[in-house]
């Protein structure tokens, strides 16, 4: 079965550097746990239509606590009217721990994709999921 996403393909050297705010890209703040007690806070920009895999950018946050949607600029290099952001989503496609119901195939893929909305507000990812996970692995927005 094919995925209806298209995966981003990154150009080498900006593989492990951010993504510049462009067309058809939605901008995302995180707070992640930093090594001191205090939070770091990350803004990224991400195409829409495209699935970013954390593997293959080094800047996406493994283990976000926040997220937001702040803004998006449309096809032409403006920032959005509030009309265009509500109909935003991002996917944030975490892998999950292993548990005894790992085999269900019901709790793979899709189905288990945390969904963040601009109405949302400022989300907290660990709360959305009905399992725990590790790590996020893709992002995608559309």
């Amino acid at each position: 079965m094919q995925r209806p996403h298209q995966s981003y393909e990154p150009d080498p050297p900006s593989s492990h550097s951010h993504l510049d705010a462009a067309p058809n890209s939605v901008g995302m703040i995180f707070t992640t746990t930093g090594n001191s007690d205090e939070d770091d806070v990350l803004h990224v920009w991400l195409p829409l239509g495209k699935r970013l895999e954390t593997r293959d950018f080094a800047f996406l946050p493994l283990h976000p606590v926040t997220a937001r949607i702040t803004t998006m600029i449309h096809s032409t290099p403006q920032i959005a009217n509030r009309e265009h952001l509500e109909e935003i989503v991002c996917l944030l496609y975490p892998r999950y721990n292993q548990t005894a119901d790992a085999s269900d195939p019901s709790t793979t893929g899709d189905a288990l994709a945390i969904e963040i909305r601009r109405r949302d507000d400022l989300v907290h990812l660990p709360h959305l999921s009905e399992r725990p996970w590790k790590e996020i692995e893709a992002y995608e927005c559309s």
